[in-house]
């Protein structure tokens, strides 16, 4: 047995197990894994993604053959079946057709346009944030593909929609913004705005390219899928703050449009939509019922980010009509998700630096977590039940400011330690030092915390210059779940 991917030889490998021919007389199933003849299906063994080309032959094929079919480069139909001569039932699917050159080519990435206006270095973050780069075409017949697509949002926007090249490295050397690499460009008349003129637009008028200001006017702009093999990993959005049962379940992708806005599809049947109010709704299409509504708190009104929903129906463990927090992000579990969708290092999270541009990771960073029935007046339970509570003290000596022999006195100033442990508290974004985990003011006024009296102290003269409590670090933390908002706490 040999795996190609691309053309190309990637593994091979052999077994002793006996081969039986095929029954030909079933039926053909794609994208959906059966457990029995004809049957045992299950939803969460579905195929998710685009299917293109699927042949079965009677024989082997060469390595010339393989290469062809790996670039594009011949169509060759399967003598068994052929996804392309064959007739096929079409189910929960849809059915479209492209030339062959486009499968292979930089052509076949998902391209998604987006009908708001930001300056060219916002749509270039925007693109990132949602997974994917600023759209560069790959020709100019791939230019012209996008000039009629963007005719559809022409009441939507400016008079023209940017084009992901730039020259802002090194005038009049067109760069994609995507990969810095060389970009193709379509200009009808030569660039001639110098270096005030970095970026490119696509008119609407006509098609043509013209250099222009990267700031001003903002521009609609359009959204590519990553092509690993030229820029990197492709990144995709994951909604947290649900209760999905597998890491999986929480993926999304830009696809299609609703309301005249692109909308986001879960991979196992959620969708977030705009709605004619310009309200976003996440939509479970399996019972076709709304679990929530959302308002996107920021200018581009897209649910890009942590952001606030209403709940409608009862799901989860929320009730109807309930507020919650979830994240739509490209964040993976080394990440922490800022509020507009940005991600820093899990680092970052209440290290009382800002890191994220909307400040947001130091937002909520509470140590310490009080359970409803928590009262400062009950001490906690020891350790082992009937016996008391242990308190360890410890005392470092500053100074001796003071000694009266006669008086047999002295005045000192000292610092004293008490440490103990309460099994009612849980602990969030706890650093690695206790300097680093001091309680905040209001914490400190809600905690318990042992009494400390000096009954021989002259006059009854003692002056408190500091009190501060911190949270020792004494184990691992334990690890977060996949499904928490903000990943990293």
């Amino acid at each position: 047995m040999q795996l190609y991917v691309d053309g190309e030889l990637e593994a091979e490998a052999t077994h002793d197990a006996s081969l039986e021919l095929l029954d030909l007389t079933g039926v053909l199933i794609l994208g959906q894994e059966q457990d029995e003849f004809g049957g045992g299906f299950v939803l969460g063994e579905m195929f998710l993604g685009s299917l293109a080309q699927v042949n079965i032959w009677g024989r082997s094929l060469s390595a010339v053959e393989v290469s062809e079919l790996g670039r594009c480069g011949s169509e060759l139909y399967g003598d068994v079946f052929s996804f392309d001569l064959d007739e096929i039932q079409i189910s929960k699917a849809s059915l479209s057709s492209v030339n062959l050159t486009e499968l292979c080519g930089d052509s076949d990435a998902k391209t998604v346009i987006h009908p708001v206006s930001l300056n060219f270095d916002e749509a270039t973050k925007f693109c990132n944030k949602t997974g994917g780069v600023l759209h560069s075409p790959a020709s100019c017949s791939a230019a012209n593909t996008l000039y009629n697509r963007s005719l559809e949002f022409a009441d939507f926007c400016q008079d023209s929609f940017w084009v992901g090249v730039t020259d802002a490295v090194q005038e009049g050397v067109w760069r994609t913004a995507a990969s810095g690499a060389l970009a193709i460009t379509c200009f009808s008349l030569d660039p001639n705005g110098g270096d005030t003129e970095n970026c490119v637009s696509l008119r609407l008028e006509n098609g043509a390219w013209d250099d222009r200001s990267c700031e001003q006017p903002p521009r609609c702009f359009a959204c590519e899928a990553i092509n690993s093999a030229k820029i990197g990993p492709q990144r995709p959005l994951v909604l947290r703050g649900m209760c999905f049962k597998t890491p999986e379940r929480r993926l999304f992708e830009v696809l299609g449009y609703k309301n005249n806005l692109p909308f986001f599809h879960g991979y196992y049947g959620l969708i977030i939509y705009a709605t004619s109010d310009d309200w976003w709704e996440l939509l479970d299409t399996h019972t076709n019922r709304s679990l929530a509504r959302g308002y996107p708190p920021w200018d581009i009104g897209y649910p890009v980010g942590r952001m606030t929903w209403t709940t409608t129906i009862k799901f989860c463990n929320f009730r109807k009509n309930e507020e919650i927090e979830l994240s739509l992000t490209v964040c993976d579990d080394s990440e922490i998700a800022c509020s507009d969708g940005r991600c820093v290092a899990a680092a970052a999270r209440c290290d009382g630096r800002y890191q994220c541009q909307d400040l947001s990771d130091e937002d909520g960073c509470t140590l310490i977590a009080f359970p409803s029935g928590y009262r400062r007046q009950i001490p906690p339970e020891p350790r082992i039940t009937g016996s008391p509570q242990r308190i360890n003290a410890s005392f470092s000596f500053l100074r001796f400011l003071r000694i009266a022999d006669t008086e047999y006195s002295f005045t000192a100033e000292f610092v004293l330690d008490t440490s103990w442990s309460d099994g009612r508290l849980s602990f969030h974004n706890l650093r690695n030092h206790s300097d680093d985990n001091k309680a905040s003011a209001g914490e400190h006024e809600r905690l318990w915390r042992p009494s400390v009296k000096f009954t021989n102290v002259l006059d009854g003269n003692v002056r408190v210059l500091e009190q501060r409590i911190t949270v020792a670090r004494t184990c691992q933390p334990t690890s977060h779940s996949f499904n928490q908002v903000a990943v990293g706490k």
